[in-house]
């Protein structure tokens, strides 16, 4: 699957190599492609759910955008996220789950996309199955 944000750059989500989680970034008057490999992506794991930046700052050389892939193990549950500055989509790569958006619920199942606006806080609940998604936060916060 592959997922093509604005001219300046593609993000691949697999490695046909390995099969583990890459990111392509083409970025006008560099070199092209710049290719980021699972290993040069920062992950952070707590209490079954992992947290993958897959473009930011740094990658991106612009705070247009920020992509993060967010699995969540078996009803594993985030903290409170807050949308501050940005708009936040959300969308469901696999399993099913629920979430959480200021005093509202949201089913959430494969295919499916979250609007988050700026200033709302949520949450996000994977079913028995797990969740995972991937997040862009426009502008990059």
């Amino acid at each position: 699957m592959s997922v093509c944000a604005p001219p300046m750059m593609k993000i691949a989500s697999r490695s046909a190599v390995d099969g583990q989680p890459s990111a392509v970034v083409f970025i006008k008057g560099e070199s092209m492609p710049t290719i980021f490999n699972a290993s040069d992506l920062n992950s952070t794991r707590n209490q079954g759910v992992t947290n993958t930046t897959i473009a930011d700052r740094a990658m991106l050389g612009s705070d247009a955008l920020r992509v993060e892939r967010i699995t969540l193990e078996s009803e594993a549950h985030t903290a409170p996220i807050s949308a501050s500055e940005a708009e936040s989509f959300l969308y469901v790569i696999r399993g099913s789950g629920q979430a959480s958006v200021n005093s509202g619920a949201f089913a959430l199942e494969p295919e499916s996309l979250l609007w988050i606006e700026s200033g709302d806080v949520y949450t996000l609940e994977a079913g028995v199955d797990g969740l995972e998604l991937l997040v862009w936060h426009s502008p990059a916060s």
